[in-house]
């Protein structure tokens, strides 16, 4: 959201290039970037370890290129409210917390939700190729996740029942 409200509001050095950036991330998979991520995280292990392989802030930087629609979509959100309703807070004495607070949040909670529906169908959902293309027989025991068991007892195993039970299951946990 505060990534959206300073795209749509705010005019910096470099704008236009990162709006451009935001659009490219949604026009390529995220497959294609896998090597490029891995060479980029194995690099800077050896110079920070704390954002290196296998860290939490390795873990999120490799997952926020995903909020480039979210981006986008409030971004247009932003652009459809008003200067004017905050300019006429802000001169009746509105602090930025009230701002944002009584005008912003209360236009902008659809558009979450909408967002939120809109990904809640993933939530288990890892990514397939991710998991697929990284796994090795060293970390195949703990990088097993139910995508891969499906395909694996399925197509590779030809136990199509219970891959599709599995599947299933997976199916109706992500629409609950």
């Amino acid at each position: 959201t505060t990534a959206a409200y300073a795209l749509a509001r705010l005019r910096f050095r470099g704008r236009k290039a990162l709006l451009t950036g935001l659009m490219l991330m949604q026009m390529f998979p995220a497959v294609l970037a896998l090597v490029a991520i891995y060479a980029i995280f194995d690099r800077l292990g050896s110079a920070f370890p704390a954002i290196g392989l296998n860290t939490h802030a390795s873990l999120v930087l490799a997952y926020s290129g995903g909020i480039a629609m979210h981006v986008w979509t409030l971004k247009g959100y932003y652009d459809t409210l008003p200067v004017e309703v905050e300019e006429a807070a802000r001169v009746d004495g509105a602090s930025k917390f009230k701002r944002i607070l009584h005008i912003d949040l209360p236009h902008i909670t659809p558009t979450i939700l909408t967002l939120f529906i809109l990904n809640a169908g993933s939530i288990l959902s890892i990514g397939f190729e991710k998991i697929y293309l990284m796994q090795n027989s060293i970390n195949t025991p703990v990088s097993e996740v139910i995508s891969t068991y499906v395909y694996k007892v399925g197509l590779i195993n030809a136990n199509f029942s219970f891959s599709t039970a599995v599947g299933l299951f997976n199916s109706v946990v992500n629409l609950v």
